[in-house]
Parts: C-alpha cells; sequence; structure tokens
C-alpha cells in the first residue's frame, strides 16, 4: 500500500501541476517508449527524445542516460522536428556504455529559423540484453533560440520492460519505477489537457 500511495501522490501532484503549465507555458521534454513500454529480450526498440508546446526553438543540446546493465545501443539518428524548418547541423551524443551516459547530443537550425509546438528530436534504437525494467532519463538539457536565450523545460524519463522472449510482462518493478510510471501517466494526462486547452482557446 505505501508505494501504491506513492504512485498517487505523485499522479495528484502531477495533475494539479497540469492546470499551472499551460498558462506558463512551459515546454515538457519526454522520453517516449515503444507504445507497449515493454520489449523482448534480443530484439531492438526505439525511444524518442520529443518536445511538447516549445516557442521559437533553434537548437538544443541534452544527454541521455539509460540502464547499461539491460541495453545495448544501436543507433542514434536526427527526428525530424528540427529539421522541418530547414537545413540542420546534428551530432550525435558519445555513448558511455559502461555507464550507459549518451552524452552531448545536439542539433542546430543553420540561420535564424525555428519551430514552434509538437515534435521527435531524437531517436534512440537499443537492443534488450537483459530482463529487468529498464530506465531512460534526460539530463544536461539546453533549449536555445534563434538570439541563444535559454528556454526553459520539463525533463521527464520513461522505462520500458524487458522480457525473456517467450514471457509476457510480469517482473515486479523497483519502488522507483513505480514512481515513474505514476508519473508517465499524470504526464500523458497533462499533455492531453494542455493541448485540448489550446485547441478550445483557437476555436
Amino acid at each position: 500500500m505505501g508505494r501504491l500511495k506513492e504512485v498517487l501522490v505523485k499522479a495528484i501532484f502531477l495533475f494539479l501541476l497540469s492546470s499551472v503549465l499551460p498558462a506558463f507555458a512551459i515546454p515538457v521534454l519526454l522520453l517516449v517508449p515503444p507504445a507497449s513500454d515493454t520489449a523482448t529480450v534480443g530484439s531492438t526498440f526505439s525511444v524518442t527524445l520529443d518536445i511538447d508546446g516549445v516557442t521559437n526553438l533553434n537548437s538544443w543540446q541534452a544527454d541521455i542516460f539509460y540502464t547499461p546493465s539491460l541495453l545495448s545501443l544501436v543507433s542514434v539518428q536526427e527526428g525530424p522536428f528540427l529539421s522541418s524548418a530547414g537545413s540542420t547541423f546534428f551530432i550525435p551524443g558519445t555513448n558511455d556504455p559502461t555507464n550507459g551516459d549518451l552524452a552531448n547530443n545536439a542539433d542546430t537550425l543553420i540561420g535564424a529559423a525555428a519551430v514552434f509546438g509538437n515534435g521527435e528530436l531524437l531517436t534512440l534504437t537499443f537492443k534488450a540484453i537483459a530482463p529487468g525494467f529498464a530506465s531512460f532519463l534526460p539530463s544536461n538539457i539546453i533549449l536555445l533560440d534563434p538570439n541563444f536565450s535559454q528556454i526553459p523545460s520539463i525533463p521527464i524519463g520513461t522505462f520500458v520492460d524487458l522480457t525473456p522472449p517467450g514471457v509476457g510482462s510480469g517482473l515486479a518493478p523497483e519502488p522507483a519505477s513505480f514512481g515513474l510510471m505514476g508519473a508517465s501517466s499524470a504526464l500523458f494526462l497533462l499533455l492531453w489537457l494542455r493541448r485540448k486547452t489550446s485547441v478550445t482557446r483557437c476555436v
């Protein structure tokens, strides 16, 4: 019951926060797992770094931390969001497989162009090498507008349940994973509410 209470408290906190974020228009930078939140050991899957509600974004930089005992990084690819506004210069991060640190991923629009709204910044492909709950966390975030002014953001991590071949999801998450599940569920509700509010205002 203690873990359940922790999840509910975090979910309620984020739900209440959702009433504040639309007013301040703080973009959310979140890692998005596969649709099922699961993957089979031996398979590959993608996690994307998305941004929601950004205004006047010209360039970004971010580190991504992951669980190295459960994952092997396969590839790093530029997302389509920034390049939708023009030519870009993309730098894939430097991977430290021992510590699970993909550092200094960066992308910039050439010139004074900028993007607005929601989109995908980065696509990471991993191979699942052992069963367990793999976590992913964005860190050291830098978002800049064309005038090199920093844009504040809220980074949100995620997890993927890695299961042995032929076995369904059923592993017991660690306490931190329970909290992340609750926070993730509340976050997607938060984003839905913000987008709904934005559409209502436009109408």
